[in-house]
């Protein structure tokens, strides 16, 4: 099953800088591979010491931008379950600024990290990939917007694709 981005009637808000960053015909699966698979060409070759830097003072360092995306990914793949079974109650979101700071993710090896990432990546391709065509449009609340169950596939991947793109602007021209 090809799953293609969302309708505009799907999302809208906050979010769609992020689900906007995708062509109408791209495939959510090969978008959720191809930049994981770019992001782990990017980080793999870096050092612990890279993976540390931070591009400025109280900036979060490139181990903690990689469990933002972690935290993050499990957090849009609980809701995008939850609307898929309809259930529409409000979750609150979380604090992104206490979540990095708590995590302690600097203390974490690059491997220990990558290895969560693909483990938890991998999870998320079988979600989508089993969903039933017929809950992809299924919506629920999110922050102050809806997000569809699609839309939330291409938010983890343009999300992913925005603070790697930040990663590569203001982080590796640094540590080069």
């Amino acid at each position: 099953m090809t799953i293609t981005p969302p309708a505009a009637h799907e999302t809208f808000g906050f979010y769609d800088y992020y689900i906007k960053k995708f062509a109408a015909d791209t495939d959510l699966v090969t978008a959720l591979t191809t930049i994981h698979n770019d992001t782990l060409a990017l980080l793999n070759p870096l050092s612990n010491e890279a993976l540390n830097y931070r591009y400025a003072e109280g900036k979060w360092s490139i181990k903690e931008v990689l469990q933002h995306l972690i935290d993050s990914e499990r957090s849009f793949c609980f809701r995008a379950m939850r609307f898929s079974r309809n259930e529409l109650s409000v979750i609150p979101g979380y604090d992104v600024h206490t979540f990095v700071t708590s995590s302690l993710a600097d203390t974490r090896t690059k491997e220990d990290l990558l290895q969560e990432w693909e483990l938890l990546r991998n999870a998320t391709l079988l979600q989508f990939k089993t969903l039933h065509p017929s809950v992809l449009e299924l919506s629920g609340p999110a922050r102050d917007t809806q997000l569809s169950v699609r839309s939330i596939g291409f938010l983890i991947a343009g999300h992913e694709m925005h603070h790697i793109n930040v990663i590569k602007e203001k982080y590796l021209v640094q540590t080069a």
